[in-house]
């Protein structure tokens, strides 16, 4: 017994008389236990979009364009809430929905119809229950191999990352951090509480950064309407835009990812076309695009319960991202960058400018002359 827990111990008293060792005699104690809170965490369910592949793409396709008119007329909001709540509703019909439960209890996705009927047999039948051992064996062996060779592909590298990410999570002595600290120091138990600082730190973080001395305030800045022609946005530039789309990427508020429009193929095209048209015509987005998700995100390093440790991204809607690329191209066709511009360009990157500049300071180093450089952050 430990000396701190003395106070646990509410009685105890010797049974004489019991067979025991003859320098041992028998006690008996009461002690207070200690119930252990079990707190019950809440689980979001998602669709499962990584079945959006093989025979459903087609059952899902056909049945998001069942009603080819659906979301084609009204204001930029009417269009995007009626095919959001389609295609959402579609694919929770046609995909099914994840139980929402993390770590470890992740569904087992190489399971299949055939090795979980095998597996209720196993009470009645011993010779039922070790086939099905040996049937699950090969299923997920046969699907791990199936999963090596895909990642040798190109489409497989996305899915090379996430599995280093998760095998590098498990490495880690810090998995899930349910309470933070306050900005007293204090650690915060409380999920209203824990909310409110997030809100508080990642307000700060992202709306104090521009209240600096000198900057422009906005609220006084003139309004500059450019009233020149605006060319009709056509589905050319709408495909080519989604080509360039990543894929498999984490979905923003409205749960739908890119890839919905992919399966889509002309169909979503032509609606996303007129979606934008519209945009561009009453000068509104959907008001849905404007919310997003904040995910903070532990550096590897310093405390796990401060905020300043955590790196906070915004999961933002994929439809307005593609939006957003269409006018990105539109606005490279009509800039002129100079040869020397390095970063945001395609197919360049900042280390072929570091390069250059360490050789140009090692041969002024070399002449023993001074070299004067000047960095303007625009």
């Amino acid at each position: 017994m430990r000396r701190g827990e003395r106070s646990r111990w509410l009685d105890c008293k010797v049974v004489p008389g019991e067979v025991v060792g003859s320098q041992h005699r028998l006690l008996v104690a009461d002690m207070a236990m200690r119930k252990k809170l079990v707190t019950e965490r809440k689980h979001t369910p998602r669709i499962r979009w990584g079945c959006l592949k093989g025979e459903k793409i087609a059952e899902f396709r056909d049945k998001v364009l069942e009603g080819k008119d659906i979301g084609m007329y009204g204001d930029t909001n009417s269009m995007w809430e009626a095919m959001s709540e389609r295609v959402t509703r579609v694919a929770h019909e046609t995909l099914g929905m994840t139980t929402g439960r993390i770590n470890g209890h992740r569904e087992a996705w190489w399971w299949n119809d055939e090795e979980a009927e095998r597996a209720r047999l196993k009470n009645r039948y011993k010779e039922a229950k070790r086939e099905a051992k040996k049937t699950v064996a090969e299923a997920k062996d046969k699907a791990y191999r199936e999963m090596y060779k895909r990642l040798e592909t190109k489409e497989g590298e996305h899915a090379m990352f996430k599995i280093a990410k998760a095998r590098e999570r498990k490495r880690q002595d810090i998995g899930v951090v349910r309470f933070i600290k306050g900005e007293d120091g204090r650690v915060l138990v409380k999920e209203q509480d824990i909310k409110e600082r997030w809100q508080a730190y990642f307000n700060e973080l992202f709306n104090n950064r521009g209240n600096m001395e000198g900057s422009e305030d906005p609220t006084n800045r003139e309004t500059k309407r450019n009233n020149c022609y605006c060319r009709r946005i056509t589905k050319e530039e709408v495909q080519r835009a989604l080509t360039k789309m990543g894929k498999a990427k984490a979905v923003g508020p409205d749960n739908i990812p890119i890839e919905v429009w992919i399966c889509l193929q002309d169909e979503g095209v032509s609606w996303l076309t007129t979606l934008f048209n519209n945009i561009i015509r009453t000068g509104k987005m959907p008001d849905q695009w404007r919310s997003s998700v904040s995910v903070p995100l532990y550096k590897n390093k310093g405390d796990a319960q401060c905020c300043a440790n955590y790196r906070g991204i915004k999961l933002l809607s994929h439809t307005m991202k593609l939006w957003e690329r269409v006018l990105e191209t539109r606005l490279r066709r009509e800039t002129q960058v100079t040869e020397n511009q390095f970063g945001f360009m395609p197919g360049r990157s900042t280390t072929e400018a570091i390069h250059i500049l360490r050789r140009l300071m090692e041969r002024y180093r070399e002449k023993k002359r001074d070299l004067h450089m000047v960095f303007i952050d625009l």
